[in-house]
């Protein structure tokens, strides 16, 4: 789980820090991706999926899934 930043609910734009005043309803906002292991011996390194991006800190329930 990593970190997107702040997004505003209502045009999904990411706002900056300086920003906020002008979007107040911004929330935080999280990407859980998963590192899917590589079985294609002709390539390397994982490959990456992504799960879901999250608007607001995700519950429990959804980092298990």
């Amino acid at each position: 789980m990593e970190y997107s930043g702040l997004v505003d609910e209502e045009t999904g734009y990411i706002i900056g820090p300086r920003e906020l005043k002008d979007f107040p309803n911004a929330r935080h906002s999280f990407r859980i991706e998963v590192n899917i292991p590589n079985t294609n011996p002709l390539t390397d390194g994982p490959d990456i999926r992504f799960l879901k991006d999250y608007q607001g800190l995700p519950k429990s329930e959804d980092v298990l899934l």
